[in-house]
């Protein structure tokens, strides 16, 4: 959700440098000679600045947006695939990184679990939807199914 608010705000701040450089450039081409430094400051430093933020921050949502889609792919990847056990949860609080009228839309849940051998490993969901936790009553202590790859029992998925 914020990768795709980064990209959307870069590509906004990279129009409006690109129409500040061109409107104001145009607009002060024919001033008099007084008035040729403040041209030049607002075309190229104005545009330039509200461009170089702007690809600043695209590319910040490029590189979220790939990170989210990589995630995804492994996310569903681990549910088709995965073997399926119990975890105890161990964590539940609101993620208030992200609000929506001043109320978290998002949770975040931790969870112990073990694999076949017998090994214990740990999982932290960030952005788990507040009202899937409520809805699935997800509680510290409660039991929970997963799933986890067998070639890597570290990655896990929820199964609610």
């Amino acid at each position: 959700m914020r990768s795709m608010i980064f990209l959307i705000m870069g590509l906004i701040f990279i129009g409006v440098g690109v129409f500040v450089y061109f409107v104001i450039g145009a607009a002060l081409a024919d001033t008099p000679a007084m008035f040729g430094e403040l041209q030049t400051l607002l075309q190229y430093g104005m545009g330039g600045l509200f461009a170089g933020i702007g690809a600043i921050m695209t590319l910040g949502g490029l590189i979220g947006v790939v990170r989210g889609a990589k995630r995804s792919k492994l996310a569903g990847h681990i549910a088709q695939t995965g073997a399926e056990t119990e975890a105890t949860v161990t964590f539940v609080d609101k993620n208030y990184s992200m609000l929506v009228n001043n109320r978290p839309i998002y949770s975040i849940v931790e969870y112990t679990y073990q694999d076949e051998l017998g090994n214990e490993y740990a999982n932290r969901i960030e952005d788990l939807s507040t009202d899937t936790v409520i809805r699935n009553k997800v509680e510290v202590g409660g039991k929970i199914r997963i799933k986890y790859l067998p070639a890597d029992p570290g990655q896990s998925v929820m199964i609610l």
